[in-house]
């Protein structure tokens, strides 16, 4: 019998919104992104992570782990354990993030390792690690990855949903005026796949019909 199965990172949306100080992390697992991906693939099962890792340094005053923090795709260097970005890049490793962040990687390799070797990640290749099971196994959870300063690895149930995110620039109290709650909206749908143009005049709890998509996010 050969045992099928899929690594899956899905996004609930893309990026952070970074104007108006509103930096909510958006890169979430989403439960319908899941049900979907796993049968497209043929996967008899779908092990589900979410990246936490934000301790890039501050440079030139801008706090990186706050401006960048868990990037998209921003794990491949724990996965391989290859930290060459280049000159630029490099600036983002320091002796002071190093013991975590390898430690990490460490880990995430393991994991990697027996996925491969097993069809599962299970608790890594050495059997030390946290148990990761697949979704819906135990609900829906997921691996959290990141360092003891940031919580450590352990599986969560924390799923953020769109109407979650909805609700939470709703109910920001950064964004107290429509006007600003609907740039945030603006953004999403200018930039996510999971909140569309069509969506956005009816947005939240008062909508944004009176602010037209093409002006409402600021240059």
């Amino acid at each position: 019998m050969t045992l099928r199965a899929v690594n899956v990172q899905a996004m609930s949306f893309s990026g952070s919104l970074l104007q108006g100080g509103f930096t909510p992390t958006l890169t979430r697992t989403l439960a319908t992104s899941i049900a979907r991906a796993v049968p497209v693939v043929g996967a008899s099962a779908g092990f589900v992570y979410r990246f936490d890792w934000d301790e890039e340094p501050s440079v030139w005053g801008s706090d990186l782990g706050v401006m960048v923090g868990a990037a998209h795709a921003f794990e491949v260097p724990f996965v391989f354990g290859h930290f060459d970005l280049g000159r630029e890049g490099n600036v983002i490793w320091t002796g002071a993030n190093e013991p975590g962040r390898m430690a990490l990687s460490a880990a995430m390799m393991s994991y990697w390792a027996e996925f491969a070797h097993a069809g599962t990640p299970g608790r890594g290749r050495h059997g030390e690690l946290p148990r990761w099971p697949a979704w819906g196994d135990e609900g829906q959870t997921f691996l959290v990855l990141d360092t003891p300063a940031g919580g450590g690895i352990r599986m969560s149930s924390d799923v953020v949903t769109k109407a979650s995110v909805v609700a939470q620039i709703d109910a920001d109290p950064r964004l107290p005026t429509q006007r600003e709650r609907c740039e945030r909206f603006a953004d999403l749908a200018l930039h996510s796949q999971y909140f569309t143009r069509a969506e956005y005049p009816t947005a939240g709890a008062h909508g944004c019909a009176e602010y037209p998509l093409d002006h409402a996010s600021p240059p």
